[in-house]
């Protein structure tokens, strides 16, 4: 049993805090130099477990409270609030955060040892019978000295669902969270009904577990609300889960954190998600002029793993195998194109800005890129804002074709979902069409021999750039080949007959239309 039975945690350091912040003030209004620091130089709150005490040691004074005496002081506190001169400081602050941390934690027999520059918190968690330790560094005191006061002043706490698959291992997380954000921890299998909840939370934390599909399922789930501002979605794997982080991406989360992770590392990541959030409730800079700022959304995609096509005969960075460049071979494989529609226009936008269209260009083909691994292609190269990806070409693929319109299905539901979550703050909407085609194809040395590339060259190169320039957004264009020989779920409508420009024969074409009948394909030429 927790030895302050009396009261919470949270009123009993929050009514000793508002006492030593009004120590404070009385020592600042007498000139003492050591009251000029909103904290003092060392803080040292202790239970005792067995006698119901509290030892409360501030640089060299030492105190004790048994449980009469702390109740005596939070009815003291109590009545002093909403009179003049009774407004809570710095110490009171955070010793309410700790404390209310601490109640929702199931906390008892706690030692709490605040510095300027270092809060440290033990306690032993009765939920599951473990001692815990809390650090928050010089950063994150600061954040939790902004998060306490904006909770006293009535803006409420950033809130933060916690689903897992396995509560015991979630735990570690919302301790370390507890203090500065609303945690509320649920099940993956509630997934739906926190996407379908009338108020989103801030952000969602996914702790995977076991083998991870029920996180996937969760992860998918959340992301597919339609909300018209996009919730961020956290993935938490433990070291050498099965879950690969690009899967977990591939799902629709926005980041994926591998542990072992400091708590600080955490809770900085979340900080930053809730400053390029929709919703930022609590301070933040401006510009000068009132306005506010809002983090850009860097760090969400690195292209520097996916340069090795660029590379002198290094096979594609997402390759299903390693292979070694061979001089020549010829395999029937599927080809696979996208492309970014009005992207001239997009580009005239952005004029006085390009590094901006970077940034957009880049999350778009990530998002592709990932939709395309998931199915077995490889990455020949960009083509500017599209992707050239071949399911077949590098090494035998059993099933070449279906992994196409699987991947192409799923580029053009990974290019929708960005927007969801991206649209609103840009003010545009990417709109990306896809075209496929079959046939065989040469893999081999292209260049002169100091700049040699692992390249791909045959017809259906062509006739997909050909069908990729046609496609309308949100369509993907099949070769007659592909899709009349596939063992498919799409139901694709076949447009006709057409011919491509600067080849002899003419090419059937069926029509995929993942997001619904947006537009009608051309029967112009190809």
């Amino acid at each position: 049993m927790r030895a302050l039975s009396a009261t919470t945690y949270q009123e009993a350091l929050r009514s000793l805090g508002a006492l030593l912040d009004r120590e404070r003030q009385t020592l600042l209004a007498q000139g003492m130099a050591a009251a000029q620091q909103p904290l003092p130089g060392h803080l040292v709150l202790a239970e005792h477990a067995v006698e119901g005490a509290l030892m409360l040691a501030v640089d060299d004074r030492v105190r004790r409270f048994d449980a009469a005496g702390i109740e005596a002081i939070v009815l003291a506190t109590r009545t002093r609030r909403g009179l003049p001169g009774a407004e809570a400081g710095p110490i009171s602050d955070l010793l309410r955060a700790v404390g209310s941390a601490l109640d929702d934690l199931s906390a008892e027999a706690i030692h709490v040892d605040l510095r300027p520059d270092l809060l440290r918190v033990r306690f032993h968690d009765g939920s599951v019978g473990l001692e815990r330790e809390l650090v928050y560094s010089h950063d994150d005191l600061q954040a939790l000295r902004e998060a306490a006061a904006a909770r006293r002043k009535g803006v409420r706490a950033r809130r933060l669902i916690v689903l897992h698959e396995d509560p015991a291992a979630a735990r570690h997380l919302q301790a370390a969270l507890a203090a500065e954000f609303a945690v509320e921890s649920v099940p993956t299998s509630y997934a739906s009904a926190v996407a379908a909840a009338e108020v989103a939370p801030d952000l969602a934390l996914v702790c995977a577990a076991h083998d991870g599909d029920a996180s996937l399922r969760a992860v998918a789930t959340l992301r597919s609300a339609p909300r018209s501002q996009p919730l961020p979605i956290l993935v938490v794997l433990p070291s050498g889960h099965p879950l690969s982080p690009s899967a977990v991406r591939g799902a629709g989360a926005d980041e994926v954190l591998v542990e072992p992770l400091a708590a600080a590392q955490v809770r900085a990541t979340l900080r930053g998600w809730c400053l390029r959030g929709p919703a930022v409730e609590s301070p933040a800079p401006d510009d000068g002029d009132g306005t506010r700022v809002r983090a850009p959304a860097n760090g969400l995609l690195d292209l520097t793993p996916l340069a090795s096509p660029f590379r002198p005969l290094a096979p594609g960075p997402l390759s299903p195998v390693p292979l070694a460049p061979p001089l020549i071979t010829v395999r029937t494989a599927s080809v696979l194109f996208t492309d970014l529609r009005g992207f001239t226009g997009l580009a005239e936008r952005f004029a006085d800005d390009p590094a901006d269209l970077l940034i957009i260009v880049n999350e778009h083909l990530s998002a592709v890129v990932r939709a395309i691994a998931g199915c077995g292609g490889v990455i020949e190269k960009f083509v500017g804002d599209g992707v050239l990806a071949t399911f077949g070409a590098r090494t035998e693929l059993p099933g070449h074709r279906e992994r196409a319109i699987a991947a192409a299905v799923e580029a053009v539901y990974a290019n929708e979902l960005l927007n969801r979550r991206r649209a609103p703050r840009w003010g545009f909407r990417l709109e990306v069409g896809v075209g496929v085609a079959i046939g065989k194809i040469v893999l081999g040395r292209i260049g002169p021999p100091e700049r040699a590339e692992l390249g791909v060259l045959g017809d259906p190169i062509n006739v997909a750039a050909r069908l990729v320039a046609q496609a309308r957004p949100g369509e993907v264009l099949l070769a007659e080949g592909v899709y009349s020989k596939a063992e498919h779920g799409a139901r694709a409508e076949f447009v006709g007959h057409f011919a491509v420009r600067g080849r002899v024969g003419g090419v059937g074409i069926y029509r995929l239309t993942p997001l619904g009948d947006r537009s009608r394909c051309s029967t112009e030429a190809v």
